[in-house]
C-alpha cells in the first residue's frame, strides 16, 4: 500500500521539516481533503516548500524498486537478476527473474550426437531419442517400432526390405486410404496395404502415393532417404546395368509366372542383396494389382507433372524405369544419406 507523508517548513514552530500526519481528516484515506486540511492548520505561518513522502523500495537493484518511492519502507525482497527467462531458448537461465533480452537461440530437441543413427543435424538439444550406436551397414536398424535389414551395395546403403511405417519421421499418422475414391480425389499423403492386408509376410511393405514421399515430414528414418532417380541409376550401374541387373536384385521366392500361382524359375538370385519382392501396386484409381507379379518402387525425383519409379517384373531380366502418375500406390525402399 501507497503511503504518503507530506513535509512543511515552517516559520511558526520550533522544528523544521516537520512530518505531519497525512490522514488529517481521520478518515482511513488519503486524499486532496488532507493536504488542504494540513495546509490550513498552518495557516500563514507556512513560508516554505510542501515535500510528498513517498513510501517504497527505493534501491533499482531489487524487483520491489519503485521509482516513485522518495523514503525506504523497507520492501526490498528480492534481488533482480538478469538472464534469459524463456526456457524454449538455449540460453535459458532458471536462476533469472528479469528477462534481458538474451534469449537468441530457439532450442530443437533430438538426438545431436553424429554416430547415432537418429542424428538430427538440425538439433541442438539432445532428447534422448539416440538409440542405434556403433552401427554399420549389414546390420538390422529400428524404425517407427519396426526392425528393417539393410544391405551394401557398392557405395550405398539400401534398407533390404519394402517400408512398411504408418507413421511419418516426426510421429504423425500417414493415412491409410481403402475407399478408391477417396485414394484418387486426395492430394496429399496416404499409403495402405495391398487389400487392407502385408501380402506375404511384413517385407513386402505397404503401397504409398507420391504426396507421402515428397511430405516435409519424412517417409525415411533420419540419415536416410527415398532414392532419386539418379541414386537409382548409380544402384543398376553398379550391378552391370538396367538391361541385366533383375535377377541379381529380385528375391529368390515369390515370384510367379504363368499358369498364375506357379513358383518356378521367374524368381532371382537376389546376389546383391536387394531382396526384392514382387508386391505389386495400388493403380491411380484405386485397384490393388499384380501382387506376385510386379514390383514397383518410387524415386523422389519429378518428372514434369510425373515422376519416376523403378519396376521389375516376372520373366524380365531388365529393371525398367517408368514416369508414372503421383497418385499411383508404389512400394518404397530407404538409402542411406550419403557420408
Amino acid at each position: 500500500m501507497l503511503l504518503v507523508g507530506i513535509l512543511l517548513s515552517t516559520s511558526g514552530f520550533a522544528q523544521s521539516n516537520t512530518l505531519f500526519n497525512p490522514d488529517y481528516n481521520g478518515d482511513g484515506f488519503i486524499g486532496v481533503d488532507d493536504i488542504l486540511g494540513a495546509l490550513s492548520f498552518y495557516d500563514n505561518a507556512w513560508d516554505g516548500p510542501v515535500a510528498i513522502v513517498i513510501y517504497g523500495c527505493t534501491n533499482p537493484s531489487y524487483l520491489e524498486y519503485d521509482a516513485s518511492a522518495n523514503v525506504d519502507d523497507g520492501s526490498c525482497a528480492t534481488l533482480a537478476v538478469p538472464g534469459c527467462t524463456n526456457p524454449s531458448y538455449l540460453e535459458y537461465d532458471a536462476s533469472a527473474n528479469v528477462d534481458d533480452g538474451s534469449c537468441a537461440t530457439l532450442a530443437v530437441p533430438g538426438c545431436t550426437e553424429p554416430s547415432y543413427l537418429e542424428y538430427d543435424p538440425l538439433a541442438n538439444v539432445d532428447d534422448g531419442s539416440c538409440l542405434n550406436s556403433s552401427w554399420t551397414c549389414g546390420e538390422a536398424i529400428t524404425y517407427a517400432g519396426v526392425g528393417y535389414s539393410t544391405v551394401q551395395i557398392g557405395d550405398q546403403c539400401w534398407f533390404a526390405e519394402n517400408l512398411r511405417t504408418t507413421t511419418y519421421l516426426n510421429g504423425e499418422a500417414i493415412p491409410q486410404i481403402y475407399s478408391n475414391g477417396d485414394w484418387v480425389s486426395t492430394t496429399s499423403g496416404a499409403m495402405a496395404f495391398y487389400n487392407g492386408y502385408l501380402i506375404g509376410g511384413p517385407a513386402y511393405g505397404g503401397h504409398y502415393n507420391w504426396y507421402a514421399v515428397d511430405d516435409a515430414r519424412g517417409l525415411c528414418p533420419s540419415s536416410w532417404h527415398v532414392p532419386t532417380d539418379a541414386e537409382w541409376t548409380i544402384l543398376t550401374d553398379h550391378l552391370g546395368g538396367e538391361s541385366v541387373v533383375a535377377d541379381q536384385l529380385k528375391s529368390n521366392y515369390g515370384w510367379y509366372g504363368a499358369p498364375p500361382g506357379w513358383d518356378g524359375s521367374f524368381n532371382g538370385t537376389n546376389s546383391s542383396g536387394f531382396s526384392g519382392l514382387p508386391g505389386g501396386y495400388r493403380s491411380s484409381s484405386g485397384n490393388f494389382a499384380n501382387a506376385g507379379y510386379l514390383g514397383y518402387w518410387w524415386s523422389s525425383s519429378p518428372n514434369g507433372s510425373s515422376e519416376w519409379y523403378r519396376g521389375l517384373s516376372s520373366g524380365n531380366g531388365r529393371v525398367s524405369r517408368f514416369s508414372g502418375d503421383r497418385r499411383s500406390g508404389f512400394s518404397v525402399r530407404c538409402v542411406r544419406d550419403a557420408e
